[in-house]
């Protein structure tokens, strides 16, 4: 909380002021500071390879206490999908896998999907509201989190699921 402001609507409101107003690799350093005070995510693996205002941050209160917790596993890149399972560029393989939450971080882009849905051309990609392969039906493959609002990205894509799971209802029972 930021003087009574969840961290994602404060960083959101003020990150444009603070940037006009102070030199860039000082807004850097305090908000990085302010950040990892928090939650250090060079221990967890989640430091990116740029500064803050270099592209748009994704804030989460949640995500520290879920990667603590061991709810959310952090793995590398992923080489290949074979049916359930997933293997890693690290090696590793995981089996059995219900739900692969693609945390691709500044980087955009489904590497691992041979679909031309899925090429990223300027930055965009070929889907219905940002969601589903226009040319898949019945649609049996969705991507959540495609957006950059300001303030309350789970609630949207809390939304973006409800609709996923309607149309995949649909697809399957009906």
């Amino acid at each position: 909380m930021s003087n009574g402001l969840p961290n994602a609507i404060a960083f959101t409101r003020y990150q444009e002021l603070i940037k006009n107003l102070l030199p860039e690799d000082l807004v850097n350093f305090l908000i990085e500071s302010k950040v990892n005070k928090h939650f250090n995510h060079t221990i967890y693996g989640l430091k990116p390879e740029h500064r803050f205002t270099a592209q748009h941050p994704t804030v989460s209160d949640d995500l520290p206490n879920r990667v603590i917790a061991g709810s959310i596993v952090v793995k590398s890149d992923i080489r290949g999908l074979n049916g359930r399972s997933v293997e890693f560029d690290d090696g590793s393989v995981a089996d059995n896998i219900d739900a692969i939450i693609c945390a691709t971080g500044y980087l955009f882009g489904f590497p691992f999907i041979e679909h031309k849905a899925f090429d990223v051309k300027d930055n965009e990609v070929n889907l219905y509201k940002y969601v589903f392969p226009p040319d898949i039906s019945p649609s049996t493959i969705a991507v959540i989190g495609l957006i950059q609002p300001s303030g309350g990205f789970m609630a949207m894509s809390e939304m973006q699921c409800r609709w996923v799971t309607r149309v995949f209802k649909v697809s399957f029972f009906c």
